[in-house]
C-alpha cells in the first residue's frame, strides 16, 4: 500500500511543484486530522478513499492561477481548496466562510494544529457575510452552479479579481444558465482547464474588461 507521503510526492511531481519537506509534512498532518475528525463528524464522505488525490491535490492544482494576496474560500467544508493553498503559499491571507458549525469548529482546530497564520474563519452563511474588503481571489468548490456562485460572490470581488471554480460534467449547461448573470456583473469566463485528479474542469471568471 502506497503511503500518504508518497501519494503527495507523486501529486507534487504531476503539478510540477518542488517537494518541500515542511509543506509535505503539513499536508500529511492535514490529511491525518481529516481522518481523525471524520470518525466523529462527517468532514468528507466516509466512503471517499482518495482524499489526498481528489481533495488535497485537486485543491493545489489551481496554485498557478492565483493572482493577489487575499483569498476568500466560501462553503469551504473541510478546508478545500483554501487550506492546501495556504499551506503551499504561506504569504496569502485566507478567509474561510463555512455555515455549518461543526465544520467551522474543525477548521479552527485545524488552524491551531497546523500553526497557520493570517487565516480567519467565519461561521456564517455567505449571504450574511459582509467583509470590510473585497478579494483578489474567490474560490468555490462543490457549492453550486456558476450562476449561484456569481450571484453570491460578485459583490465581494475586487475589480481585477477572479473567481476560480471547480466544476463537473454539467459545465456546458451551467455556462448557458449563467450567461445573463455574468453579463450583469461585467464578468466572463477567462480560462478553462481540465482537472488533473478527477473529472471536470477548473473555470476562471474575471471582469469582462479585465
Amino acid at each position: 500500500m502506497v503511503s500518504g507521503i508518497e501519494r503527495l510526492k507523486k501529486g507534487f511531481r504531476q503539478l510540477k511543484l518542488s517537494e518541500n519537506n515542511e509543506t509535505l509534512g503539513l499536508l500529511l498532518r492535514y490529511y491525518e486530522l481529516i481522518l481523525k475528525w471524520n470518525k466523529k463528524i462527517n468532514i468528507v464522505s466516509r466512503q471517499e478513499e482518495n482524499i489526498i488525490e481528489r481533495h488535497i491535490l485537486d485543491s493545489l492544482s489551481i496554485h498557478d492561477l492565483l493572482k493577489g494576496d487575499h483569498l476568500l474560500d466560501f462553503g469551504t467544508g473541510a478546508g478545500f481548496p483554501g487550506i492546501p493553498l495556504k499551506i503551499l503559499k504561506d504569504d496569502i491571507f485566507l478567509d474561510l466562510v463555512e455555515s455549518r458549525k461543526k465544520k467551522a469548529v474543525f477548521l479552527r482546530e485545524l488552524r491551531r494544529e497546523l500553526g497557520l497564520c493570517n487565516v480567519r474563519i467565519y461561521n456564517v452563511d455567505i449571504i450574511q457575510y459582509k467583509p470590510e474588503m473585497c478579494y483578489d481571489i474567490i474560490t468555490a468548490r462543490k457549492v453550486g452552479s456558476i450562476k449561484k456562485i456569481v450571484k453570491l460572490t460578485a459583490r465581494l470581488l475586487e475589480e481585477d479579481g477572479r473567481i476560480i471554480m471547480f466544476k463537473g460534467e454539467k459545465l456546458p449547461k451551467e455556462i448557458e444558465d449563467a450567461r445573463n448573470v455574468l453579463k450583469r456583473n461585467r464578468l466572463s469566463i477567462t480560462e478553462r482547464h481540465k482537472r488533473i485528479f478527477t473529472k471536470g474542469e477548473i473555470v476562471v471568471i474575471g471582469r469582462a474588461n479585465g
